[in-house]
């Protein structure tokens, strides 16, 4: 294999961790989005959105 087909190679490994990463990442934004909702609809006492 050539250095410029191993590069290839390299580059389409990063781009579908690359791809796996952002969807973790928007995963774990709805989850947090999730999480900030349910706080704040929650007890307001503690909330310091008052």
């Amino acid at each position: 294999m050539t250095s410029a087909e191993n590069m290839e190679k390299r580059l389409e490994e990063l781009e579908r961790d690359y791809a796996d990463l952002m969807e973790r990442v928007r995963d774990l934004e709805l989850q947090v989005g999730q999480l900030t909702e349910r706080n704040l609809h929650g007890s307001c006492s503690s909330c310091s959105l008052q």
